[in-house]
């Protein structure tokens, strides 16, 4: 409830709210155009479809040489094993991750940052940056860690209110499983 509160109170401030939703979707914008064609695939990338498939079929992790898959942790093998075809699975995957990635700025700039112009500069410059538009053209776990580490910040912001403890281990344990 709180939390629709506070959505609720930062966007009464019509020039941050609409700043924030404009920025939020050109970043979204350019993330589309950017993989157009497709996700971009590295070493990594089938890497991580490889062993998400072998998870899906045999719920071992291997490589795309059929041995084990020891150097890449096994979060996102997981999450891509859920789905039948893994890049289709990615959009929705990305898209929320940007959701939350865009909600935990929004809150770390409410909470840190006194002016509407560092917000603002703030928000722009990070969802509209570089490393964020680059890592959503990619199958790499980049997002869904960004993800992950600034939900486990905000519960570690949170701790003094009830049960953001849980938060912070599930978090915490997620973080473990998707980073070596």
């Amino acid at each position: 409830m709180k939390a629709l509160f506070w959505i609720s109170a930062t966007f009464s401030k019509p020039k941050y709210g609409i700043t924030f939703l404009v920025a939020w979707v050109v970043s979204l914008g350019l993330e589309f155009y950017g993989r157009a064609c497709g996700f971009n695939l590295t070493s990594d990338s089938v890497q991580y479809l490889s062993a998400a498939q072998s998870f899906q079929s045999i719920g071992k992790f291997l490589g795309t040489d059929g041995s084990y898959n020891p150097y890449w942790p096994p979060l996102y093998p997981i999450v891509l094993s859920c789905w039948e075809n893994p890049l289709n699975a990615l959009i929705w995957i990305s898209l929320a991750s940007k959701i939350v990635i865009g909600l935990m700025l929004l809150y770390l700039a409410d909470t840190f940052l006194k002016h509407d112009f560092y917000r603002i500069v703030f928000l722009i410059s990070s969802l509209l940056s570089v490393y964020m538009i680059m890592i959503s053209v990619f199958v790499w776990t980049e997002l869904l860690f960004t993800a992950l580490i600034l939900l486990n910040i905000f519960f570690v912001l949170n701790l003094h209110k009830r049960y953001y403890f849980l938060g912070l281990v599930i978090t915490g344990f997620l973080l473990c499983i998707q980073r070596n």
